[in-house]
């Protein structure tokens, strides 16, 4: 059983837990790249999504294996060689940008908790990100795996509750559907594409594949993990997709529409937990890569304290950015991440990557 969790199902768990606060404990990316194209548009969105996960995930998980390299900078210059560095810089601006985004959205969510201001919530943020990232690896992996456990089963609790309150039956929502167009594949192309980007920092979890078979199954797996919730989400809102394509917290809303009183309080309270826990996620990605770092050049690495400052500097600069607001920053932030990441990794993994893979593996034993 341990063997199952570890190669197979603890990789695509991380990967969802890193993309679930933005996208699925809000719904706001949900509804900008799914559900506003309408029921059928929204789920071949996912289609789309699910596909390009699929590929990428498991093209990620086997060249990693492959190498031996599950510190993002050691992978991208498997990768990428001396283009490793737009990358990078990629990587840096997105951190900022998704961090900004899980800061904002944590704000709002404790001031609705509590009556207290949205800085004690970002606040909260920082000390949460800064104890887990000084704990280390296990405590982080073990956090995220909890958190992404607890959030689906709420989401799906809510997902449940929300298509059975609505007025008009699902039948009938799809029948009065409108017609694809392009922006439907767009929309599923740059939902999948921008949150592949921290698929690389996340490979301290993918440790434990031993082959390829478990690889492209743990692909495969957390394809279909990272997309489910949009499925049930964007079944959610169908009824109400006019009044929340300008909502920045669109679950939050319908779940005061909803109001059933206990279940809202359980679900911002997992909300801010996966809000959170997506920030440790893509922070102890950055501090994995910066202590492999040290570590080649000077032979010592990141102390806890150093590591737990770098993630709390970074929550810092973040919430100067959260300013703009959560729509502005998914809309128009997540849209240049993808065009980015399109031509500094998508592209290279099907191309370059997929020859390392298949064609040019390190040992002809560890192709097996």
């Amino acid at each position: 059983m341990k063997k199952i969790l570890s190669c197979y199902l603890i990789p695509g768990a991380i990967f969802q837990s890193s993309i679930m606060a933005g996208g699925y404990g809000t719904g706001r990316e949900v509804m900008e790249y799914v559900s506003k194209h309408g029921p059928w548009g929204g789920l071949l969105a996912c289609l789309v999504a699910v596909l390009i996960f699929s590929v990428v995930l498991s093209l990620t998980f086997e060249l990693a294996r492959l190498f031996k390299t599950h510190d993002y900078q050691s992978f991208i210059k498997i990768l990428l060689g001396p283009g490793w560095v737009f990358y990078e810089g990629l990587l840096l601006t997105s951190m900022l940008v998704v961090t900004a985004v899980i800061a904002a959205a944590s704000g709002q969510v404790l001031s609705d908790i509590l009556p207290v201001p949205a800085w004690v919530g970002v606040a909260m943020m920082l000390v949460v990100i800064v104890i887990l990232n000084y704990l280390g690896r296990a405590v982080v992996v073990a956090a995220m795996g909890i958190t992404a456990v607890l959030v689906t089963v709420v989401l799906l609790a809510y997902c449940a509750i929300a298509i059975s309150s609505q007025t008009l039956p699902l039948a009938e929502l799809f029948a009065t559907s409108s017609s694809f167009n392009v922006d439907v594949l767009y929309g599923g192309a740059t939902f999948a594409i921008y949150n592949c980007l921290s698929l690389p920092v996340l490979l301290f979890a993918a440790t434990a594949i031993e082959n390829r078979k478990q690889a492209f199954s743990a692909g495969i797996i957390g394809a279909f993990l990272a997309v489910l919730p949009a499925v049930f989400l964007h079944l959610s809102f169908l009824e109400h997709i006019p009044t929340l394509v300008s909502n920045e917290l669109p679950t939050y809303w319908m779940l005061k529409m909803i109001d059933i009183k206990w279940f809202f309080a359980i679900y911002l309270l997992v909300l801010f937990s996966t809000v959170v826990q997506s920030g440790v996620g893509v922070l102890h990605g950055l501090n994995e890569r910066i202590d492999n770092s040290l570590r080649k050049s000077r032979g010592v690495g990141l102390s806890k304290l150093a590591q737990a400052m770098i993630s709390g500097g970074f929550v810092l600069v973040s919430a100067i950015l959260a300013q703009v607001g959560v729509i502005e920053l998914i809309a128009t932030g997540y849209r240049f991440i993808a065009i980015g990441l399109l031509f500094v990794y998508i592209i290279p993994l099907v191309t370059w990557g997929c020859y390392r893979i298949f064609w040019q593996p390190r040992d002809n034993a560890l192709a097996q």
